[in-house]
């Protein structure tokens, strides 16, 4: 078995119009909600082997913020092919980790990874902005990643918790 936890970015700053999609920041509610959602890893147990991530500037703060607070020094692969990939993208870019690889977070955007809950586990889920969801994968080699071979454990989203 496999474990895959995905994350959605924070939210993302609108306050400036001019800049490009893939370089907009974090919001301060961002800021907040990544944090908290890594304190959440923290507290949740979360150890990865591997962590891949979209190149957008708002999915970098993410996961450093993330990271940071669930006490994880974890060195991250910045990919741009994570960036605004469907489903089939994502599952791609999975199925080509090593082996002995046992756990992988990927953090990027939706509809992917929206889309990517659903093909793995088959649940329709709302997937808001730092929501992080946890998966088993009944596969022993990431090659076998397919349609239905998963289910999901958990999914946390940053309203949900308590920050008291």
């Amino acid at each position: 078995m496999k474990a895959l936890y995905l994350l959605r970015h924070a939210k993302s700053s609108w306050d400036n119009p001019s800049l490009a999609d893939l370089e907009r920041p974090l919001s301060k509610r961002g800021l907040k909600a990544a944090s908290l959602i890594g304190k959440v890893m923290g507290k949740q147990g979360v150890k990865v082997d591997v962590v891949l991530c979209s190149s957008a500037v708002r999915t970098r703060e993410t996961v450093k913020l993330a990271l940071k607070a669930a006490g994880l020094k974890q060195e991250v692969s910045y990919r741009a092919k994570l960036y605004a990939a469907s489903a089939d993208e994502l599952a791609n870019e999975i199925s080509g980790l090593k082996d002995s690889v046992a756990s992988v977070l990927l953090v990027g955007h939706n509809p992917g990874l929206a889309d990517l809950l659903y093909d793995l586990c088959g649940t329709v889920e709302h997937f808001p902005t730092a929501a992080l969801a946890r998966l088993t994968l009944q596969i022993s080699r990431w090659g076998e990643l397919r349609q239905g071979c998963g289910s999901l454990d958990w999914l946390i989203r940053p309203r949900e918790v308590s920050t008291g």
